[in-house]
């Protein structure tokens, strides 16, 4: 389903032509579809909706009931002042609405909203709402070690509809005050809801760890709120912004009933009925001061410049170490209310351009971006999960210290281009970035990127173009261990075999060395008056090989076609087809802790690689109809996506492993609809829409509740189905 398609307002009403004189130009209509009412009303199948405009909507609503509405006052050659009104999908779970009233080159007022939604998915879990905001199990429930253990687990379950919810609502206000003086300000309001799947562990010591998936409420408000004033003059521009943004969580904790009996670590009053707890995302709040200036050197010469400092403070404050009175007792307290967190950052964009009459063309970047993180580090002694005494010996590996991670980055890039005529154009790109980091295992990196982009034209009916590119990305000493020992008493880390926690060698691959090679190529054709075909495809591919374990490679391929036809007057095919490969290789070790850390981890017959193979096809057709003074237009249209994974895996004589089964998931979807003109000012339609998933996924194909022995699923919540829905449409302007 679709809404009316409006043409777009003018150019210079959309960006409001603040700097143009008082008197203008002559302008056009805002829009040639003003004063539009479009309703349309359906019937749907059980199935929901996973995608597109009809997700979200309940299962349990037969009929849907949709409005989209345009009122347009147009600007006119006599009259600058214009108001355009649009409402769409009114009445589903996926509403937007705009609103704009203005005077060109004078004053302009836009505000807008949409809610959006990402489906609803339904799961099952025995936890209850309880009135102190906290999820509690039934009264009888009787615990247990595991899963299987739990006789009232599977007859207490009840359904839960997982859904996450947006809403955006935004209002901007733009003026010209005169003398070159412009004013800019936007204020936006984000709010999430609805419910998602969250993971609340019990008990988190090595081999005891329990936890129950929960159906965790979102109460979630972003506020931003952006003013800016800006000079415009004949040669240079400047503009001074300062941008306020504020994130409020309204869940300030996440409490849940603990359904399991003690084990072996615990201390008795962790077990069922205790309370555990865990903090979601903390309350925070960002400024920035801002100073943009632009100036043209000479005719042909443009500098850029961009300036910024910025302020990030989080100061939530903490949840006590345990929820569980009996842990609490006697506890060392936290070292400070609050993380008090502070990050300033700092940003300077330069860019120097010559864009002379001559086919010879360059520009010159230079961006430094720093993350300074002046955050407090406090060694903090936590409670592991709710369930052990604290630890407070001087080699406890619960002593743990904050880490402050911050980078500085200094990007330089430099272009050039030759563009003789419109039918050919080369252009060169080389860009060098140096990343210093802190807080992380490789505190230096830096990558240099070398590109050539191709277009050539030999005639009106055919194009062709190529992109090269390749980089290479190095860094300093790599040592896995570093945020480990960092965070760790020096007291515990001396205690470990061999002095690390992962893997020996294991390289992180946002920060390894890296050899990438990227290719391209497009090409299109006019075969004739009514024939157009296009083709894409592209290369990229990692090699990670000085990585010994982790991600060693990469390689990324996509090949696509797209036609158009012009069948009979009239009517007109779209078509397209297009698959992708996507590869990967990883290696590592298998090792155990304790006393057997060091042997295993130097032992090759311990090691195991997997390489992944994904592929997915694409194909879309469409048709439409509609003649030249015909009444009627038909339309239909399909698409299918499927994409399948192979997982192969091999190891070391040390370890056993067994075949992995292929993933498989396809989404089709079909729309139908014929359209009639009763009159220049009236249409009827009606259309079919259907929407189909099929997917096999052995993580969570037919997973219960109760399927693994330690954790209580919410179930598969993301199975195959089959949407269908009616909508009768009619469309009045007036």
């Amino acid at each position: 389903m679709s809404g009316p398609r409006f043409a777009p307002p003018a150019v210079g009403v959309l960006l409001f032509a603040l700097a143009a004189p008082a008197v203008a130009e002559p302008l056009v209509e805002v829009d040639t579809g003003c004063n539009t009412l479009w309703l349309q009303y359906g019937l749907r199948g059980e199935d929901a909706f996973r995608f597109g405009p009809l997700a979200g909507e309940s299962s349990g609503r037969g009929g849907l009931g949709l409005l989209d509405l345009l009122l347009c006052r147009p600007l006119t050659p006599a009259d600058g002042r214009h108001a355009r009104l649009a409402l769409q999908n009114l009445g589903s779970a996926q509403p937007r609405w705009q609103l704009e009233i203005g005077e060109a080159g004078r004053w302009r007022l836009r505000a807008d909203g949409v809610r959006l939604s990402d489906g609803r998915r339904t799961g099952q879990t025995p936890l209850r709402p309880a009135a102190d905001g906290s999820q509690a199990l039934p009264r009888d429930w009787v615990p247990g070690a595991s899963s299987a253990a739990m006789p009232l687990l599977l007859p207490s379950l009840v359904p839960v509809e997982l859904e996450r919810r947006r809403r955006s609502t935004q209002v901007g206000l733009a003026a010209v005050l005169g003398e070159g003086w412009q004013l800019d300000t936007r204020y936006r309001e984000q709010r999430r809801g609805g419910l998602r799947s969250f993971a609340g562990v019990a008990g988190s010591t090595g081999g005891n760890s329990r936890a129950i998936e929960l159906a965790q409420p979102l109460e979630q408000r972003t506020r931003d709120a952006d003013l800016a004033v800006i000079k415009v003059g004949p040669r240079n521009s400047l503009r001074i912004g300062l941008l306020l943004s504020h994130f409020d969580n309204a869940l300030d904790a996440i409490r849940w009933q603990n359904p399991f009996a003690g084990v072996g670590g615990w201390q008795a009053a962790a077990s069922h009925p205790a309370l555990m707890a865990a903090q979601p995302a903390p309350d925070n709040r960002y400024s920035q001061l801002s100073l943009s200036h632009a100036r043209q050197l000479q005719p042909a010469l443009h500098l850029n410049a961009d300036v910024a400092w910025g302020r990030l403070r989080q100061d939530q404050a903490f949840l006590p170490y345990t929820s569980v009175p009996a842990l609490a007792t006697g506890a060392l307290a936290l070292p400070r209310a609050s993380l008090d967190g502070r990050i300033d950052t700092r940003l300077l964009n330069l860019r120097l351009a010559h864009r002379p009459a001559s086919p010879w063309r360059w520009d010159a970047r230079l961006r430094l971006d720093e993350r300074d993180n002046r955050s407090p580090v406090d060694e903090y002694l936590y409670i592991p999960g709710d369930s052990q005494q604290q630890n407070a010996a001087p080699n406890s590996g619960t002593r743990r210290f904050n880490l402050t991670p911050g980078w500085r980055e200094a990007r330089l890039e430099l272009g050039a281009g030759y563009h003789p005529s419109r039918q050919f154009g080369v252009d060169l790109q080389a860009r060098r970035l140096e990343l210093d980091r802190s807080g992380s295992a490789r505190s230096d990196v830096d990558e240099t990127l070398l590109g050539l982009r191709l277009r050539q034209r030999p005639s009106e009916r055919f194009d062709y173009g190529m992109r090269i590119e390749q980089s290479q990305r190095r860094g300093g000493s790599y040592l896995g261990s570093r945020d480990f020992v960092a965070s760790h008493s020096p007291d515990y880390v001396a205690t470990v075999p061999g002095g690390f926690e992962n893997l020996p060698g294991l390289r992180q691959f946002h920060l390894a060395d890296r050899r990438r090679q990227r290719l391209g190529l497009f090409a299109g054709s006019q075969l004739g008056d009514g024939t157009r075909l296009e083709f894409d495809a592209g290369l990229i591919r990692d090699d990670y090989r000085a990585s010994e374990f982790g991600l060693t490679a990469t390689r990324i391929r996509h090949l696509q076609i797209d036609l158009s036809q012009a069948l009979s007057a009239g009517l007109w095919l779209h078509a397209f087809a297009g698959r992708e490969w996507l590869d990967a290789e990883q290696a590592g070790r298998a090792f155990q802790g304790g006393a057997n850390r060091l042997p295993q981890a130097a032992d090759p017959n311990r090691n195991w690689f997997v390489s992944h193979a994904d592929r997915i096809d694409s194909l879309g057709l469409g048709l439409s109809q509609r003649s030249a003074g015909s009444p009627l237009r038909l339309s239909a249209s399909a698409s299918l996506s499927d994409a399948s994974g192979i997982i192969q895996m091999r190891t070391g004589s040390a370890l056993g492993s067994a075949p992995l089964p292929d993933t498989r998931a396809r989404l089709l979807r079909l729309e139908a609809g014929v359209d009639y003109r009763v009159s220049s000012d009236l249409e009827l339609g009606l259309h079919y829409r259907a929407e189909g998933f099929r997917g096999a996924d052995f993580a969570r194909d037919g997973t219960a509740p109760n399927t693994l022995a330690n954790v209580i699923l919410l179930g598969d919540n993301g199975g195959d189905y089959r949407a269908h829905a009616w909508l009768l449409r009619l469309l009045r302007r007036f």
